[in-house]
């Protein structure tokens, strides 16, 4: 089994999300637990496979970005986990992640 490889550090992080799979148009709301520059966990009891794509709609205060992600797991426990697919939303996601009502200490794991 190959170890996983993240990108850089994540953060622990309550967002609301939208998730939307539009082939078959399923939508769901959910909440990051974890986040970082290249991706995301949410929690949420609803499960898509694997490789799916989707797009998730962030919001934080008055601002909203969408992203476009493949499903990277999933489980009962843990929620789904996401790797984002594209880095047009870097500088924003960033500046969430630094905001000052948050904590800075990245999620050991």
């Amino acid at each position: 089994r190959f170890a996983q490889r993240r990108g850089g550090p994540r953060y622990s992080r309550a967002w609301p999300v939208e998730t939307l799979e539009p082939i078959s148009r399923t939508r769901f709301n959910a909440e990051t637990t974890v986040v970082s520059v290249k991706g995301c966990r949410v929690s949420t009891l609803n499960q898509l496979e694997p490789g799916t794509i989707v797009r998730l709609r962030f919001q934080r205060e008055h601002e909203t970005v969408e992203v476009w992600a493949t499903v990277t797991g999933a489980s009962a426990d843990d929620g789904m986990g996401f790797a984002f697919l594209a880095n047009s939303h870097q500088e924003l996601i960033t500046g969430w992640i630094g905001a000052k009502d948050q904590t800075q200490s990245p999620v050991e794991k």
